[in-house]
């Protein structure tokens, strides 16, 4: 009875011994499972460029905050590193080493434009990590070359297209000036412009290139407007020089025609520039962010619109544009979707993932991404608008825009 008694006990203890070991191993386990999910993010929040890159991290801000309401992804909560480019593409290239390397993050939202792109991509390559920015320049983004990267904006190529149309079918030029920075940028759009004004029968009577956040360009102007330009195509990527331009168009006192893609848009510009300075001017950017003369936005858009007015703490009207807000919160979605349906957040699998997204729904616009296109945007998420009707984040359509 006593060596049963003994037994008895033995086994008890070993019992509590294994429940032990099981609940702390379930414990190590599940504090595995919420580690927090580090995604680095990689903006221009201040210089030139600084207004974009800050309504970019807005719109991640507030995706991630709803993500990590509803579960987070992967079961995680989602951690944003957030670092400072300025637009240098120098710190843009350290910034993503660093997040990589030191932090372990699992991707990459940004760079904010093209030139910074190209200096990080290499990297995210080597290292098989993805991507999600705004820049526009198709060698930032080609499959071939740089597998991980994808985009969040229209590419040069679209936007070239929907304003060389505009200009010559609406406007009714007949010779037009380009003026475009001396970045990859730059030199791409004109690349892009000269034969698709050639194929209108359009001259494209003159080509300035200038140096982004230059105090003035009126030697640029003068130079085009002495080839007879009737109507400018600005080409920038941040606020500060679109603000500079239509300054120095005002202190020429040339009145003419200005056209550019959706920084053109910015609350920066429509603030610095004043309503009299864009009267003439016309920008491309969404559909789902403008409104027909006389109507209001998709309800959508509209929602989200006050998302971003909750997070401004109520801000009316909303100084922040609603383009880069709203593709940069599509994209945090994109993240998630892309990481659930590959169960991980290995750059090969979430790449192959976002290549299969078709006709993904969302604010900004109605995604698609294939192996060979890296940029989602289909021919019928873009229009003209004016930027001097802008106001509270959205805009009107130019007169008989798409």
């Amino acid at each position: 009875m006593r060596r049963r008694g003994h037994f008895a006990l033995a086994a008890v203890g070993m019992v509590a011994m294994v429940a032990l070991a099981l609940s702390a191993c379930g414990s190590q386990q599940s504090s595995i499972s919420k580690e927090k999910l580090k995604i680095g993010v990689v903006l221009a929040l201040s210089g030139p460029a600084g207004a974009f890159g800050t309504a970019s991290l807005a719109g991640t801000e507030i995706a991630v905050g709803e993500i990590n309401k509803s579960g987070g992804i992967l079961g995680r909560q989602v951690e944003l590193v957030v670092r400072d480019d300025a637009g240098d593409p120098t710190k843009s290239r350290t910034s993503t080493e660093e997040l990589v390397e030191k932090e372990k993050v699992a991707f990459i939202v940004g760079p904010t434009n093209s030139s910074q792109a190209l200096a990080v991509q290499p990297y995210l390559t080597e290292k098989k990590v993805a991507n999600i920015g705004s820049f526009a320049a198709a060698a930032a983004i080609d499959p071939k070359t740089f597998p991980y990267a994808f985009t969040n904006a229209p590419n040069n190529s679209f936007m070239a297209l929907t304003i060389s149309d505009y200009a010559a079918n609406n406007l009714k030029v007949s010779k037009i000036a380009l003026l475009a920075e001396a970045t990859a940028l730059g030199k791409e759009v004109q690349g892009l412009l000269q034969p698709l004004f050639e194929a209108k029968k359009v001259p494209l009577v003159a080509v300035e290139e200038y140096k982004v956040a230059d105090l003035d360009y009126t030697a640029q102007l003068r130079k085009v407007k002495s080839a007879g330009a009737e109507a400018l195509i600005i080409w920038s990527g941040n606020a500060t020089d679109f603000v500079r331009f239509i300054k120095n168009l005002q202190s020429m006192g040339w009145d003419v025609p200005v056209l550019g893609p959706s920084s053109l848009t910015d609350p920066a510009v429509v603030a610095g520039a004043g309503a009299d300075g864009l009267k003439k001017a016309y920008a491309q950017t969404a559909r789902s962010l403008s409104f027909p003369s006389g109507k209001t936005l998709p309800q959508k858009t509209a929602d989200f619109r006050e998302k971003l007015r909750a997070k401004l703490n109520g801000e009316n009207p909303i100084k922040s544009s609603l383009v880069l807000t709203s593709a940069f919160y599509d994209s945090m979605y994109l993240v998630r979707e892309a990481a659930n349906k590959a169960n991980s957040m290995e750059g090969d699998k979430l790449k192959g993932v976002l290549e299969s997204l078709q006709q993904w729904p969302g604010v900004f616009a109605t995604w698609t991404y294939t192996p060979t296109m890296h940029m989602g945007l289909g021919e019928d998420d873009g229009t003209m608008v004016l930027p001097a009707s802008c106001n509270d984040g959205a805009c009107e359509k130019a007169p008989n825009a798409p």
